[in-house]
This record gives C-alpha cells, sequence and structure tokens, in this order.
C-alpha cells in the first residue's frame, strides 16, 4: 500500500477534496503511534553474525562478550540464543540495576561476573538501543538469534525522491516533499491487514480535522477502535495460547 492509495481510500470514503501531503503524514505518524500507545506490536527474528556483508552484524569484545545494535522500532526483547560449537545457548536478560554487570576486569573490557548465578550460562541487557551479550565460557560465537516485537516504523518522510515528469519524460530527482508526486513513491512500511485500520483512522482524522461534526466523529472512532480492538485481541491470544489437553473417547467406535 503507497501513501496514494491509502489518500484514495481516504478521499473517496469521506468526499473531502483538501487533503495535503501534510495531511496524510500527520495521518499515518498518529495512526502508528495510538496503535503502539494500545499495544499493537509485530514479532520479528533477527540473525546477527560477524559478517559484514550481512544485514545484521555483532562485533566481539572479548571471546564471551559480543555487543550488536537493535534497530530503532524494536520494541521488546523475547529472547536471545547464541550459537557456538558448542551447541546453542538460552541468555537470560539482567535489569541494568544489576551489580555483577561490568565487575569483573578482562583485559581492557569489563565482563558480568557469573559466580553469582551457577545455573546460568549466559545473558543479555540492553542500554539504549545497544544489546549486550555474554556468556560464561571463552567460546566463539557463529551466529546471535534475537526474537522481539517491533513497533510500527513511522519514519516515511524521505529527504528526496525520483518522478517522471509528464511534459519531458525525464526522471527528476525533488527535495520538495510535500510535493503531490511522492505520495505514488511513498510504500507504507505495514501488513496488509493493517491496510483497513490505517483507513479508518485516516477517515476519522479527516472528519474531525475538517467537519467538526460530533457524531459523525465518535462514529468513525468507534469504528477504527472496535477493529484495532480485534487485532490486538488476536495478538494477545497467541501469546498467552495453551493447547488444551484433550481426551478421545475410544468407546463404541466401529472396529
Amino acid at each position: 500500500m503507497t501513501l496514494k492509495d491509502l489518500y484514495i481510500r481516504v478521499k473517496d470514503s469521506t468526499g473531502l477534496e483538501v487533503l495535503t501531503v501534510s495531511d496524510m503524514y500527520t495521518m499515518y505518524q498518529n495512526c502508528a503511534a495510538d496503535l503502539t500507545s494500545r499495544g499493537y506490536r509485530e514479532f520479528a527474528e533477527l540473525t546477527y553474525t560477524a559478517n559484514e556483508e550481512d544485514e545484521h552484524t555483532f562485533e566481539k569484545v572479548t571471546d564471551n562478550k559480543y555487543v550488536l545494535t537493535l534497530f530503532p522500532t524494536a520494541k521488546k526483547v523475547l529472547y536471545i540464543k547464541i550459537k557456538t560449537s558448542l551447541g546453542i545457548i538460552k541468555a537470560y536478560r539482567r535489569p541494568l540495576t544489576d551489580p555483577y554487570i561490568d565487575s569483573l576486569a578482562s583485559g581492557n573490557s569489563t565482563r558480568y561476573n557469573f559466580s553469582a548465578h551457577n545455573n546460568i550460562q549466559a545473558i543479555y541487557y540492553i542500554k539504549n538501543n545497544v544489546c549486550y551479550v555474554e556468556y560464561v565460557q571463552n567460546v566463539v560465537a557463529e551466529e546471535i538469534t534475537v526474537g522481539l516485537y517491533k513497533r510500527i516504523d513511522s519514519n516515511i518522510v524521505p529527504t528526496s525522491f525520483d518522478y517522471l515528469d509528464p511534459e519531458s519524460g525525464e526522471t527528476i530527482t525533488s527535495t520538495d516533499v510535500y510535493q503531490t508526486a511522492i505520495l505514488e513513491t511513498i510504500e507504507l512500511p505495514i501488513r496488509e491487514e493493517l491496510q483497513d485500520v490505517f483507513t479508518l483512522f485516516g477517515i476519522y482524522y479527516s472528519y474531525n480535522k475538517r467537519l467538526k461534526e460530533e457524531a459523525m466523529i465518535n462514529r468513525h472512532l468507534n469504528n477504527y477502535k472496535y477493529l484495532v480492538e480485534d487485532l490486538l485481541h488476536e495478538l494477545n491470544y497467541e501469546d498467552v495460547y495453551n493447547e488444551e489437553e484433550s481426551v478421545i473417547a475410544t468407546d463404541n467406535l466401529d472396529s
């Protein structure tokens, strides 16, 4: 879905012809912020390696301490697994108030003191968007897998864009990011099931800004909220899902 697709759906639904490019930016960003505040999240699993040519890489501090950078839209880390020659080990998260973080000197670096946690082989902790992963033994990490929730990326305004001039037929690079031609060049970073959510929010946003009719505004706000509640219900169901044990009766079955 491009920003132009969203523009057309909102414009045709409301009949309002006064939506600007600035309106579309604000509409999208406000909806993304509202979804995040209501608890919407998306799962992602990233694999970090030492290969600089890969998309996600980690930096080796020592043979048992590694640093990796989380992307800006990362919301909550769910798990971290370290793949080594000895196998795969799960790392346990430690709070920054843990007194054993950086409590042992290791050359020019510091490391976690595992002596207080004999049953833990690996830990991780996060400072800002930087994640530190430590292993109790001196082994080489081959891969570090990070499972996390991410929020919707609201940074959709580019610094420039290319469009085709209808008169000359030439491709032109413009820095006027409020020009209407930019709408069809911005692909929204959202899942397909969220297209209706952003459309309903856009209808509410447009009526709220232009018409100020309370009954109509509330009706469309409720339409948006009900759809979001359905999405969140499904997400929450997946988070707490437990397969129930079932008993299959075999009496009176035909042989």
